[in-house]
């Protein structure tokens, strides 16, 4: 419409072109003077001042419109703090919108996160680690952990998706994720990192009056959200145990052999050692522990070994005793406890128990 008067207006007066450029007085001026040159023809000159007038205004007011049209992001480091690699961690926060200038009673937002380098995969995104380790993570949109949190570059484009309501043109809106790291991993102790970029972000959005759009990829891009994500695993092991049992027995006359298992899982490259106390026998001690008859006092002495040899006692480092060490995997690792039931013993039929207790120092 604006070359076309434009046009019509230089046939007239062809040194008028350059008033887009002046100020609004300005410009009623130059069109006045112009008139004045060409002839007395007030009708005409007024016809075509009106044109020029309503293009400038729309020039002004739609475009200024659609600049103002925008949507920005906020959304704080996701900070898984101090994480067990066995037992895993989850975590939860928000990204913040806020929208501004838009002529719609309503906004579609959709936010978008990618793939920064060296994370893995939309499936299975990883922290890199200490040592080329990496922490196995994800993010999703539900509480309940089953829609991962992606972007349009997904081949199964997974969005956080909000509609916001305006007023004036603007609205805020507050959007949860739920991140978590899976429990049972080895992951060696260390910090793991990763930083979501400008362009591992962005914010497309549409406004919309009634029925909200599909996001797509022809949504306006409107903002973006870096953040960075963090844990640090720690040190931790776990320990359990089974029972060593035994069996019946009759007279004592020579040594009654049996095993039994302490579990140990460390994260990987942690160093750990395992230790075991005298037990609960009157007058044992780590060297020689007593096995007590439930309901009496008589008891039984037997020991406990680090070796199927059973030439080296174990205990707590003391009386001529060792412990059982070993490094950490991630993984469960068993250590295998070798017990005698000391002979020769004569003593009344019954059961016989103790409790030991067992730690893991790492």
């Amino acid at each position: 419409m604006n070359a076309g008067h434009g046009d019509l207006f230089r046939s007239h007066r062809p040194t008028v072109t350059p008033m887009c450029n002046r100020p609004f007085s300005s410009t009623s001026t130059e069109v006045d003077d112009s008139v004045d040159q060409v002839g007395p023809r007030p009708n005409r000159a007024k016809w075509v001042w009106l044109p020029i007038l309503l293009g400038l205004l729309w020039l002004v007011l739609g475009s200024g419109s659609a600049a103002a049209q925008s949507c920005s992001g906020t959304l704080a480091n996701v900070n898984f703090g101090s994480v067990s690699a066995k037992d895993g961690s989850t975590v939860s926060g928000s990204l913040n919108i806020s929208c501004s200038g838009f002529a719609t009673p309503y906004v579609r937002a959709c936010a978008n996160i990618g793939l920064p380098s060296n994370s893995g995969t939309w499936s299975d995104r990883t922290l890199p680690g200490p040592s080329g380790a990496v922490l196995h993570w994800s993010i999703y949109t539900d509480a309940t952990y089953t829609k991962p949190w992606t972007s349009f570059s997904d081949s199964n484009p997974q969005p956080n998706i909000v509609d916001i309501p305006l007023s004036s043109g603007a609205g805020f809106a507050v959007l949860p994720y739920y991140a978590k790291i899976t429990g049972n991993q080895p992951a060696a102790p260390g910090t793991y990192t990763t930083t979501f970029a400008t362009v591992d972000t962005l914010i497309t959005v549409s406004g919309f009056t009634s029925n909200p759009p599909a996001c797509s990829t022809s949504f306006t891009g409107s903002g973006t959200f870096p953040f960075a994500v963090t844990a640090k695993v720690v040190s931790d092991c776990q320990i359990s145990a089974t029972t060593i049992d035994f069996g019946q027995v009759g007279q004592i006359t020579a040594p009654v052999t049996s095993n039994g298992t302490i579990t140990v899982t460390c994260p990987s490259t942690t160093s750990y050692s395992v230790s075991l106390d005298a037990g609960q026998g009157a007058g044992a001690n780590v060297g020689a522990r007593k096995l007590t008859r439930n309901g009496g006092s008589e008891t039984l002495t037997y020991a406990l070994y680090t070796d199927a040899a059973r030439s080296r006692p174990w205990g707590d480092g003391s009386a001529g005793t060792s412990t059982a060490s070993g490094i950490g995997t991630g993984s469960a690792q068993n250590l295998t406890i070798y017990a005698s039931l000391m002979a020769p013993a004569s003593v009344p039929p019954g059961l016989y128990s103790d409790t030991v207790i067992a730690t893991v120092t790492y």
